[in-house]
């Protein structure tokens, strides 16, 4: 996909090549839109960075594959909803789940 390739400035093709062999389900930018949270296959996220390109942190959620993703607006977490109703929201400044909410009956605490 060039639009991709040319927001992530990727001069080496190796988005492109990642793009050929994968799908890329979702994408999702952080609010500053410095930072590019891909959805990769299961349940793993990659953080890339836009103005260089680089490849940062991968977040990982020990569930079902992820679906969804969102960054907050202060840009320092990152939400994942997953194939089983979880929702998983990473620490960006550590790169840890540290919050994860499963699904429950209708009024039960989660």
């Amino acid at each position: 996909m060039p639009l991709t390739r040319d927001l992530l400035r990727d001069p080496t093709g190796v988005l492109q090549d990642f793009q050929a062999r994968t799908r890329l389900p979702t994408v999702a930018f952080s609010p500053d839109g410095t930072r590019l949270g891909v959805l990769g296959h299961g349940a793993v996220v990659t953080l890339w960075d836009v103005a260089s390109g680089q490849k940062g942190p991968v977040l990982k959620s020990q569930g079902a594959d992820i679906m969804a993703l969102a960054f907050d607006p202060s840009g320092r977490s990152v939400a994942g909803v997953g194939a089983d109703d979880r929702i998983i929201l990473w620490d960006l400044t550590t790169g840890v789940d540290r919050l994860t909410l499963f699904p429950g009956p209708l009024g039960s605490n989660v």
